[in-house]
């Protein structure tokens, strides 16, 4: 056989199998590879039906700022990074009476919760913390982040 010919051919899978894996929204040996991950951040916070106002960015992206009422979704999408280190931070507000603000910057996409999400990570906002539904658990609800004493205005 020639030589050119078994070197093409060979050239030719390897560029149709990389094509394969960057496509592919699974994962690689057990590593997410350019995989797409959804975060949804779901205002629980109840009675009174408080508003959550948050403002979500990465390095790269601002999502700006949005105002959920109770029950309400912010959702977005992304692909992760090769080297899995996207990051997604989120800044927090809401009062529960008229003169208590609760505030917190939380990081809600990132090396510490990548591996308790699958393709999506579910957040859901009480009024005790920051809770992320456990994929590899069951839908178990983990407690992220409690909500540091309120700042009186």
């Amino acid at each position: 056989m020639d030589p050119l010919k078994r070197t093409s051919g060979g050239l030719v899978l390897l560029v149709v199998t990389v094509m394969f894996f960057m496509k592919q929204p699974s994962q690689v040996f057990g590593f997410p590879i350019l995989q797409k991950v959804d975060v949804i951040i779901v205002n629980e916070l109840g009675f009174p039906k408080a508003p959550l106002t948050l403002h979500c960015r990465s390095k790269d992206d601002d999502l700006g700022v949005h105002v959920l009422h109770y029950q309400q979704t912010f959702r977005w999408t992304f692909r992760n990074h090769l080297w899995e280190d996207t990051v997604f931070w989120c800044d927090f507000q809401w009062n529960s009476e008229p003169r208590v603000r609760y505030h917190a910057s939380v990081t809600i996409y990132g090396m510490h919760v990548s591996h308790r999400c699958s393709r999506y990570c579910n957040w859901k906002i009480r009024r005790v913390g920051l809770f992320l539904v456990d994929d590899y658990a069951y839908g178990q609800l983990v407690p992220m982040y409690i909500w540091p004493v309120p700042h009186r205005s």
